[in-house]
């Protein structure tokens, strides 16, 4: 089940080196790739997966193509269940998860590794998918990175800074430091929030469990705003989905881009796309233009800097992009080109 149809695979490299020629780009990769096959071998710190966790990863495999396919994705990244690493709360060798029981954080991956890494203490099979599906959003987003050559020829060692992930970009010289940061994780869990709402129902080992979550879940609906309905979140403490505050500063975003562009978008979707093609293609420039227009020349970088950081609060959310937005957008003929 692994040999996933449906798409075309790309291999589990960056898909884009930059400062280097396109042949030693081209080999480079496939060595970066290389590497990924080989970085995943069982660690102290991690156990065996289950029968039911193998199952619900080759589910979750199977489905994935198709579903990022829709969301603008031209191939999906190859990814082995060997990849998928699950973490011992047991283990005496603690040191290696402590990072996750600090942050609260139940998942994460490296594109440099490959590595998905899950901490299933207190998951439920459904939490624990919904983890292993944020994740593979991540797996499958656009990954680019800088380059500085070490030797000639094939013989380049290969010293990179991270450039693009997703619809995060790292600024020059600052690589601790990602523009658009917030928004690239609401992107991400705003899909991993629609695939589960599109499948989890058929998959055997989450069907009766996920349903049991829906029914118990309040109906707080706020259908003329996808900003509230995200916010309304917050008054089910048995939601399944994370990231809020950031996905409805980004909702909130992508109303006012689609409101007062109406003539060029047809929905609140269409504008929502341009993101989530983006986040699997690379393409910021459509997203760039669009913002510039929208709000005026320096823009696209303001958003940037604000969403690089700590999350904002649920106030900011509402607020600092209605303040900040301009009443109309600027005549075309006299707008520039964004930074």
């Amino acid at each position: 089940m692994e040999n996933i149809e449906g798409l075309e695979k790309k291999h589990g490299g960056p898909d884009r080196i930059i400062g280097v020629d396109n042949k030693i780009e081209a080999y480079l990769k496939l060595v970066e790739a290389e590497k990924v096959l080989k970085n995943q071998e069982l660690t102290v710190f991690e156990r065996e997966k289950t029968p039911e966790e193998m199952e619900i990863i080759y589910e979750v495999f199977e489905r994935l193509p198709d579903f990022i396919r829709e969301y603008g994705a031209d191939q999906k990244r190859f990814i082995s269940s060997k990849q998928v690493h699950i973490l011992d709360e047991t283990s005496p060798h603690t040191k290696g998860i402590r990072s996750f029981l600090e942050r609260d954080t139940p998942g994460r991956y490296s594109p440099s590794s490959g590595r998905i890494e899950i901490l299933p203490e207190g998951l439920s099979y459904v939490r624990l998918a919904h983890v292993l599906v944020h994740e593979l959003m991540h797996v499958n987003s656009f990954f680019s990175i800088t380059s500085k050559k070490d030797g000639e020829g094939t013989e380049q060692s290969l010293r990179a800074s991270f450039r693009r992930f997703g619809v995060s970009v790292n600024e020059k010289g600052k690589t601790e430091e990602s523009l658009f940061n917030f928004i690239n994780e609401a992107v991400t869990e705003e899909l991993t929030k629609r695939f589960c709402e599109k499948y989890f129902q058929d998959i055997r080992l989450l069907r009766d469990s996920f349903i049991a979550l829906k029914d118990k879940k309040k109906q707080v609906e706020f259908l003329d705003s996808p900003t509230f309905s995200v916010l309304g979140e917050l008054l089910d403490p048995q939601s399944l989905y994370s990231y809020t505050n950031e996905r409805a500063g980004f909702a909130s975003l992508v109303e006012l881009l689609y409101e007062k562009n109406k003539n060029e978008f047809d929905s609140y979707e269409d504008v929502f796309k341009l993101f989530s093609q983006a986040m699997f293609k690379g393409h910021l420039l459509p997203i760039a233009r669009l913002i510039e227009k929208t709000f005026g020349k320096g823009s696209f970088r303001t958003i940037g800097q604000k969403t690089k950081d700590e999350s904002p609060s649920v106030v900011d959310t509402l607020s600092s992009l209605y303040a900040d937005s301009s009443p109309e957008p600027k005549d075309k003929s006299k707008q520039e080109k964004p930074v």
